[in-house]
């Protein structure tokens, strides 16, 4: 149903729906979700998303208090779906704990609760918007892994090429 202020108040049913892959679908569905991405009075939670991948980021002194924070803002996450009759694949949910280069502070083992399903922390690198990411927050892993597969497409390339001439770099 849609209304407008000003608009006489006659309800009328929409039974039109926008097109897989319109260019309008991920702006009316960040509308849609707006309650998802918010975080209340809190300035250590920042929550953003790229069309429905959702990302948590905490901020504190502590490992044990950066735990907590995605529990809770986790937990009110998937209420809030719940009530817009959406949900989450808990088996795709990745937890990464960054931690400064210059602290040199040892990796955090400490996982979250999502609901019954326990989220171990991934190991040194995670995937997240199509980079690979250290724990350092760097993308170096990411660029080391694309060059690496780009010289095995190449290497796979040059062995196709006229025996004997191969192919220049």
């Amino acid at each position: 149903m849609l209304a407008y202020q000003g608009s006489p108040r006659h309800s009328h049913e929409v039974d039109k729906g926008i097109p897989q892959g319109s260019p309008l679908s991920p702006l009316l569905f960040i509308i849609y979700v707006r309650s998802l991405h918010l975080a209340g009075d809190m300035q250590e939670v920042f929550k953003s998303s790229y069309v429905d991948d959702f990302q948590i980021k905490v901020a504190s002194n502590t490992w044990d208090r950066n735990t907590r924070l995605l529990e809770e803002q986790t937990s009110l996450m998937v209420v809030r779906a719940q009530e817009l009759g959406l949900s989450f694949s808990v088996e795709k949910t990745e937890l990464m704990h960054l931690r400064k280069r210059k602290e040199g502070s040892p990796r955090s083992d400490s996982t979250v609760r999502i609901q019954v399903h326990t989220v171990e922390p991934a190991g040194k690198l995670v995937k997240w918007l199509c980079y690979w990411l250290s724990d350092y927050g760097e993308t170096t892993p990411h660029f080391n892994k694309r060059l690496s597969l780009a010289q095995a497409a190449f290497s796979r390339i040059q062995r196709l090429s006229m025996s004997g001439k191969g192919l220049s770099s």
